[in-house]
């Protein structure tokens, strides 16, 4: 608490995160696209509810809204992150305002936990404001409040994992733009390329599977690979009678827990040590 207290980075980062129209515009945007998913979703099920299944099938309405607007916000995350923080430290070298900074009394680590809590907390807003949507399929019905507080603080989880690895990914270039695309490249690796080798990985057990016997068939590999990805955090949510069979596994929220920690961790230190002065480098 005393870095973040006596850091000045922080109060004039989040001076400028939350002021001017594109800070109102963003919080638009986030809400928008997901209000917008939850819509769709729910005129979707609920006609297919009356076609086929009848009113019978209404208590799991809420569910599907759940998963779909979490789906939809975390979607945005992804895109929205590396837009917010992919250039708090490029945008810095390409203003010639890093140097200044350097000279402080400010060490490299108080320099990145500034750039890194402005951009979180701006988020959380951003989260706190989607709170609405998110209590939609709760008042449908179906969806216990604890599973709506859970997604509420996973979603915070990934967006400070992704901030973490956006600032780390900035504080190697010298411009912005760059550093935004680059940010965003590493997002969607991060997010979606463990799931890609994990659905390999399970089409080649399949596959050798279906020729042997007895088949030497085992999805915990696939679980494992795919828990390294943020999104595996959402294993932690609990959707009652709805997901008796856990995907995850104790092993497999153990595994997404521990990553979200290396991950934030790592790129923070590693964010610090590209901030060093040069002198303070080569002394």
């Amino acid at each position: 608490m005393g870095l973040v207290r006596s850091n000045p980075i922080v109060r004039f980062e989040m001076r400028r995160r939350f002021s001017g129209f594109a800070a109102a515009a963003g919080i638009g945007i986030a809400i928008g696209i997901p209000g917008l998913a939850v819509v769709v979703a729910y005129a979707l099920t609920v006609r297919g509810n009356d076609q086929f299944n009848g009113i019978d099938s209404f208590n799991n309405t809420g569910v599907i809204l759940l998963t779909t607007v979490v789906v939809a916000l975390t979607g945005t995350l992804v895109l929205f992150v590396p837009a917010l923080a992919g250039g708090s430290i490029a945008s810095e070298r390409a203003n010639q305002t890093l140097q200044p900074l350097q000279l402080t009394l400010l060490r490299p680590a108080q320099i990145v936990v500034g750039k890194l809590i402005a951009s979180s907390a701006y988020l959380m807003v951003v989260i706190a404001c989607a709170l609405p949507v998110i209590a939609i399929p709760y008042l449908l019905g179906g969806v216990p409040v604890r599973t709506v507080i859970t997604c509420l603080i996973v979603l915070a989880a990934i967006a400070i994992e992704l901030a973490a690895v956006s600032v780390w990914v900035s504080s190697w270039f010298t411009k912005p733009v760059g550093a935004i695309v680059t940010a965003l490249a590493m997002s969607l690796a991060l997010c979606l390329g463990p799931w890609i080798v994990a659905g390999l990985t399970l089409v080649s057990q399949v596959t050798v599977a279906a020729a042997e016997s007895p088949p030497p068939f085992d999805e915990n590999a696939a679980r494992l690979l795919a828990a390294t990805s943020p999104t595996a955090l959402f294993g932690f949510v609990d959707l009652g009678d709805i997901a008796d069979d856990d995907p995850a596994g104790s092993s497999g929220r153990l595994v997404a827990a521990a990553c979200w920690l290396g991950v934030t961790t790592l790129c923070i230190r590693g964010a610090s040590k590209r901030v060093v002065a040069p002198a303070e480098r080569d002394r």
